[in-house]
């Protein structure tokens, strides 16, 4: 996107705490592979393993789980979108 380098780091696991309306919701990402270079990236892929839905429309990124949205994102640029996560 902007010329930089990823470096491959492995294979780990992590936690998004996603912030909702009115919740927290914790999800548990496994098998995740981890760089450098790029801050925190999460695979669609494994969101919709872990048995959650993921939209995109009009700029929007929907996270839900049983028809209720658990987060969102905004797009950024170059087709990434920035997660609301609790810090």
């Amino acid at each position: 996107m902007d010329g930089r380098e990823l470096t491959y780091c492995g294979i780990g696991e992590g936690y998004v705490e996603c912030i909702g309306k009115d919740s927290k919701k914790v999800v548990k990402l496994t098998d995740v592979p981890q760089s450098h270079g790029m801050g925190n990236l999460i695979s669609v892929k494994k969101l919709t393993n872990k048995g959650l839905e993921v939209n995109f429309k009009d700029n929007v990124c929907h996270i839900m789980k049983n028809g209720r949205i658990v987060a969102h994102a905004s797009h950024i640029n170059h087709g990434l979108y920035g997660l609301n996560v609790a810090q």
